[in-house]
């Protein structure tokens, strides 16, 4: 009798353990669950905060009651809510320039990277080095040297139309907005190359976007 009793309340006690171990374990779970959901909410808010910012200040892409149409394509920006529309309406052949030289030079990259070769344009435009029209950036040449190495390569078709129609986009929309309001991801580059290369400059070194790296003089 003294031996059941002695199982019976070591059992009962083995079994209160295990109850009130789980119990702790799983208010341990909940709180850790809670905490978890409040940090990836918090995480999401921050991430969103920082970039909602810069995608509509570098290519806020608004719909506009006229678009302007480059050969046979039709150039539709996206609609962005709250987004104000004040912008100046490019000239087509500049954006044709640089578009084409977008196209030509990050067609194969991401929207990310084809705004930054086309932000290199504007830094080029700004500085009094260069000319002062995407057209003339985009087709200068020193010394017989092509600036944008495809100027002086073979022509090359538009193959790829959806990289051609955003390269367009990209084009209309960095030229449209005044460029105190424009973003520069590239913190003022003027120059880039593709991770390919190595051409040894001596220039700064801002940063790279996709498969280039980018510049500053």
């Amino acid at each position: 009798m003294f031996v059941d009793n002695t199982r019976n309340r070591m059992l009962i006690f083995f079994l209160a353990s295990f109850v009130t171990v789980s119990l702790s374990w799983n208010v341990k779970q909940l709180f850790d669950i809670t905490y978890y959901q409040r940090l990836v909410s918090e995480t999401q808010e921050v991430i969103g905060n920082l970039l909602n910012a810069p995608v509509s200040a570098v290519l806020p892409m608004v719909a506009v009651s006229h678009l302007p149409v480059i050969g046979s394509a039709v150039i539709e920006p996206l609609e962005v809510k709250n987004t104000p529309v004040d912008r100046k309406e490019p000239k087509k052949s500049e954006v044709q320039c640089l578009a084409e030289n977008i196209y030509y030079e990050a067609g194969n990259q991401s929207l990310v990277g084809k705004v930054a070769v086309g932000q290199v344009v504007l830094n080029r435009m700004n500085s009094p080095k260069y000319p002062k029209t995407a057209c003339g950036v985009v087709n200068q040449r020193i010394d017989g040297v092509c600036m944008f190495s495809w100027k002086c390569e073979e022509h090359r078709p538009v193959s790829n139309q959806r990289a051609w129609k955003e390269s367009q986009r990209v084009a209309y929309e960095l030229l449209s907005r005044d460029r105190s309001e424009i973003i520069d991801i590239t913190e003022g580059a003027t120059h880039f190359h593709s991770v390919k290369v190595r051409p040894g400059w001596k220039h700064h070194r801002v940063t790279r976007i996709d498969d280039h790296i980018f510049y500053r003089q």
